[in-house]
């Protein structure tokens, strides 16, 4: 299946354009024959070029860069202590971060959850952390 903007054409679509065009083709009259085998020849390359046009095997997807969980952990830790915000626990899994603890005020731990989305590697970040009570 390929995508054409944004749209399926079906390959059995672009294979009935192209017979059509060959019926034509081969209707015009030529002095050479090689050189009616030479534009066919042409055609047919056009025709694998039209089906594979917008393919996804030809785009691929962008892949996020991967990094590994030990180093965003790092990267979170070492960000919220630059920021002289209070340290929580940092879990990470395949790039999902998962802050818990207990922080001050509900400012905080915004900045918080803020610093740890801007380490690189970071999918996802979900905040466990729970306020102080103040007595």
């Amino acid at each position: 299946m390929c995508l054409h903007q944004g749209r399926d054409l079906p390959v059995r679509g672009k294979i009935t354009i192209f017979f059509c065009i060959v019926q034509i083709f081969l209707r015009i009259p030529s002095k050479s024959v090689q050189m009616k085998k030479g534009l066919l020849c042409l055609l047919c390359l056009a025709l694998a070029l039209c089906i594979l046009h917008g393919c996804k095997i030809l785009r691929p997807a962008a892949k996020p860069e991967l990094v590994a969980d030990s180093a965003i952990a790092s990267g979170v830790r070492g960000r919220i202590a630059e920021e002289g915000l209070p340290p929580v626990r940092v879990f990470v899994f395949d790039g999902r971060v998962t802050l818990s603890g207990s922080v001050p005020s509900q400012e905080i731990k915004e900045k918080i959850i803020a610093v740890a989305k801007s380490v690189k590697g970071v999918l996802l970040v979900t905040a466990d952390l729970q306020l102080q009570k103040i007595r």
